[in-house]
């Protein structure tokens, strides 16, 4: 069933956008870097936005920081960075750090760090997907962070993205919905082109043991903030955003117009999306679309 939607707002920020997450009352968060300054976190509502002064420091080399997974809270929002865990509260404004004791474990010099959007399973427990570490911008573990009263630690990695030989990428989004990790993976040799070897399957791990709950179309995926949705971008034209159900079944899906879903957004490497309810963030570059849905 194809859903009716409309373009809310479009936003043209001063900052390229790296993720987002939909929360409650019509509140976008974005995570944005400039190539002159740090990164920063936007408040995006209404159609007007607001820069939090808190500076997200670069990387190795002064290399701006793309890597962070946003979450909820129950006052406002969180994410975890590469070397600690911000949470912010709407109520008092504040910011609260929590510095990793260690970093995440390097792999023959390559690194990784968390992508995409993490989850809150715990008042001191998050679940997020990290980085491959050869393919960049690609996430294929998802692991466990611990907050502590002024510290976070991190598991060893839970789950690690099995490549077929066939398969060159993978790329996972993971969820905790009744007491249960759920998990999309997408295995492919290339973006958009079809191969018989890819797979795109969501699934679920009880006991370390995999289980596959259904195929779904290949594409990038985010679970939703609301935990009612797996949103599967397809990569392949025409291009599409599909919602299924957290049991597996295809719900819905939207054609990616620029009139009623994406505004000016470019649809073929768009990647970065969320939804919470009935609103629909969407981000390329420095723009960001908020549409309603019907």
């Amino acid at each position: 069933m194809a859903l009716k939607t409309k373009v809310l707002n479009k936003y043209n920020l001063p900052y390229f956008v790296h993720g987002c997450i939909s929360l409650p009352n019509e509140i976008c968060v974005v995570l944005g870097s400039h190539a002159h300054c740090s990164g920063r976190f936007l408040i995006l509502k209404s159609g007007h936005f607001e820069v939090l002064d808190y500076e997200i420091p670069r990387m190795k080399f002064d290399h701006f920081n793309y890597r962070g997974a946003l979450y909820k809270t129950d006052s406002g929002f969180g994410c975890v960075l590469d070397h600690s865990v911000i949470e912010y509260d709407f109520n008092n404004k504040i910011f609260k750090k929590y510095p990793f004791k260690s970093p995440f474990p390097e792999d023959n010099q390559h690194e990784t760090g968390p992508l995409k959007t993490a989850i809150k399973i715990a008042d001191n427990e998050l679940l997020f997907p990290l980085e491959d570490y050869f393919y960049k911008f690609k996430s294929s573990y998802f692991t466990k962070v611990y907050l502590h009263d002024k510290y976070a630690t991190h598991d060893p990695f839970i789950y690690s993205m099995k490549k077929s030989q066939s398969s060159h990428i993978s790329d996972c989004s993971v969820a905790y919905v009744n007491n249960t990790i759920l998990f999309h993976r997408c295995e492919y040799f290339k973006m958009h082109m079809d191969n018989p070897s890819d797979r795109s399957e969501l699934c679920s791990l009880i006991d370390g043991n995999e289980n596959i709950i259904s195929e779904v179309s290949k594409g990038v995926s985010q679970f939703s903030t609301d935990c009612a949705h797996l949103l599967v971008k397809t990569h392949s034209a025409p291009f599409k955003l599909e919602f299924y159900s957290i049991t597996g079944e295809k719900e819905s899906e939207i054609a990616l117009t620029p009139k009623k879903v994406i505004g000016d957004l470019n649809k073929r490497y768009l990647s970065i999306f969320d939804k919470f309810n009935d609103r629909l963030w969407m981000a390329r570059d420095t723009e960001v679309t908020e549409t309603l849905l019907a």
